[in-house]
């Protein structure tokens, strides 16, 4: 779920107001660390999997 949709409901009831829209902010990069010994267990993939989709 992308953070506009979060608040979607609450910008069409006139609750919030967008600001900045013309603004985009700078990506930066992220990263997930393991240690090397460790496997990557399915919750650990299953994480991952969840924060590329999120913050791609």
């Amino acid at each position: 779920m992308q953070r506009a949709e979060l608040v979607a409901e609450d910008v069409a009831a006139g609750r919030l107001l967008a600001l900045l829209t013309d603004y985009k902010a700078q990506s930066r990069p992220r990263h997930i660390v393991w240690l090397q010994n460790r496997k990557v267990t399915p919750k650990l993939r299953a994480f991952i999997d969840f924060i590329v989709e999120v913050y791609g």
